[in-house]
């Protein structure tokens, strides 16, 4: 899930893959992706996207990568817009697309790769890549890759909203010069008919083991953009992050980052802390804070966002028939934008439980409370609501089931229920993905937090455990 924080367009994405090894030195890849995107034409990239992540472990997961897919503290993506893409226009599209990739290993050193992909109800909404690597020695590699794209976006997998064909190159090597400790330089191209945005970084990123269950990380990366269109300007991101897990009873963790260019000073804070409270208790808080602040005065205004989460869970160990979980969260979304200027308060209790009466049959059920503040210039709003859901799962074998789903909810102006069917299947140890069809206006605890049900075929990637 991707947003912008200052014209609130949004983009939801989900998918997965699957891995067939054809000999020793060839492999493929096939998957399936659905991008949803609402909001108006250049609002989609935030770079907010790479931005809200925490430490590893604890419940949140880290997107950063390296070399060719979002390297470093700031993501390509994000930091190289595509060529073109203007604003003002309102967008509202979605897709369901096919991929394939082909790897091959040439020598023992070099690595050959292409890939494409296709939307399923229009093929000529495709995406095709060719790359590379070369491993110089143990500790360094040389790295390439080109992609074309012609109303898909292939490195955020969204839709390239203008209707242009648009092509991207990255050229970047890498080195391990210490134990966990790894330097880069990219050299990035992304752009359309009008020309190509050209972007240089380099950064360094490090871990470091300190004691015994106790991790410190850091990063600095410095990027030279120059765009086709608009000003020329530095960027730099900088991170200091720790993890302690000495302790079976406890894990204790966060991260500090620190984003600054020509227009914005950009915190994120991100901390998380577990403990088992017995063998059947444990309890889990965690904070996450951003703010941007607009250094030339712009019109975009501050933003401010914090999302604080507490949860206690209850897991039947003696014979797994029962697990729960009872969570709090608190949300604040404020803006001093000019044109859109905001106060945004929200709170969410919600109380979960699984029980399996046998082996083959799990019934699950959620209940929550939303309570939600705002202030849009002048006008004030605030709503109210509350949610009853429920799931009847059945094991038709050890890789297949089915279930049933209904939920209803009732707030200030009304109410909506929704009911659907399921059938998943089993992709890898506990991961499955499901393919269901809803009638009316489902929505389970997290739909509900983010005020989004639909009806329609769906897919719906989730972990299950027995």
């Amino acid at each position: 899930h991707t947003k912008d924080t200052v014209t609130d367009s949004k983009r939801d994405a989900a998918g997965f893959t699957a891995s067939y090894k054809l000999g020793e030195k060839v492999m493929i890849d096939v998957g399936l992706n659905h991008v949803n995107e609402k909001g108006v034409t250049g609002g989609l990239a935030s770079t907010t996207s790479t931005s809200l992540t925490s430490v590893q472990g604890l419940g949140w997961s880290n997107s950063a990568g390296y070399g060719v897919a979002d390297y470093g503290t700031q993501s390509f993506a994000s930091t190289t817009p595509v060529a073109g893409s203007g604003t003002g226009g309102n967008i509202d599209n979605q897709y369901t697309s096919v991929k394939a990739r082909l790897t091959g290993k040439v020598t023992e050193d070099i690595s050959l790769y292409g890939e494409i992909e296709a939307a399923i109800d229009d093929t000529s909404r495709r995406r095709a890549a060719v790359g590379g690597e070369y491993r110089i020695d143990e500790k360094s590699r040389l790295y390439a890759r080109h992609e074309f794209e012609n109303t898909l976006s292939g490195s955020v997998n969204g839709i390239n909203l203008n209707g242009t064909s648009t092509q991207s190159t990255v050229i970047g090597i890498d080195t391990s010069y210490m134990k966990d400790g790894q330097l880069f330089s990219e050299y990035r191209l992304t752009g359309a008919a009008k020309g190509f945005d050209a972007s240089a970084a380099v950064g360094i990123r490090n871990q470091w083991n300190v004691a015994e269950g106790l991790t410190i990380n850091t990063s600095a990366e410095r990027q030279a953009l120059r765009p086709v269109e608009g000003a020329k300007g530095d960027a730099v991101a900088m991170s200091l992050g720790a993890l302690y897990s000495g302790d079976p009873i406890y894990k204790l963790g966060g991260k500090v980052e620190y984003r600054t260019s020509r227009s914005t000073d950009q915190w994120n804070l991100t901390a998380a802390y577990d403990r088992k409270l017995s063998d059947n208790w444990s309890a889990v808080a965690r904070e996450l804070l951003m703010y941007t602040h607009d250094r030339w005065d712009t019109g975009a205004g501050d933003q401010t966002q914090n999302r604080f989460q507490l949860g206690v869970a209850y897991r039947d160990v003696d014979n797994g028939k029962f697990h729960g979980l009872a969570r709090f969260e608190h949300r604040i979304d404020n803006s001093t934008a000019i044109v859109d200027p905001k106060e945004s308060s929200t709170t969410i209790f919600s109380l979960h439980g699984n029980y399996h009466a046998v082996r083959s049959t799990t019934f699950s059920g959620q209940v929550a409370y939303k309570s939600v503040n705002e202030t849009f210039g002048v006008v004030r709003s605030k709503w109210q609501g509350s949610l009853v859901s429920g799931r009847i799962i059945y094991d038709i074998t050890e890789r297949f089931d089915a279930s049933i789903f209904a939920s209803r909810m009732w707030g200030s102006g009304g109410s909506v229920s929704g009911i659907g069917v399921e059938l998943g299947a089993r992709l890898v140890d506990n991961v499955w993905l499901g393919a269901s069809y809803n009638k009316g206006k489902f929505a389970d605890v997290e739909l509900f937090s983010s005020n989004a049900s639909w009806t329609g075929w769906h897919l719906r990637l989730n972990y299950k455990f027995h």
